[in-house]
């Protein structure tokens, strides 16, 4: 399993043990507290972020419009922002 996915994993497991069940998803964070949300969305940013990059790295599109595609879709998740369907990876 890659460090990426581990990330997420523990991700899932740390909302989970809040509610005292063993996994969570983002998607259920009403347990949470206000500060722990934004620790969970900060997370989760910086794991969009990070499978962007991996993606540049990888070559999947090297070519100068889908790095361009690739860092207008980190600036998105920076700002908060949502990219258009077509760009999203994942939904955070």
């Amino acid at each position: 399993m890659t460090d990426y996915a581990n990330a997420w994993d523990l991700l899932a497991s740390a909302i989970g043990a809040a509610k005292n069940e063993s996994a969570g998803s983002i998607a259920d964070v009403s347990h949470l507290t206000v500060d722990q949300r934004i620790e969970v969305a900060k997370v989760a940013a910086l794991l969009s972020i990070s499978q962007e990059l991996s993606g540049l790295r990888q070559g999947e599109g090297a070519g100068p419009e889908r790095i361009e595609a690739h860092l207008s879709r980190i600036a998105m998740h920076v700002n908060g922002d949502k990219p258009p369907v077509e760009f999203r990876s994942f939904d955070l």
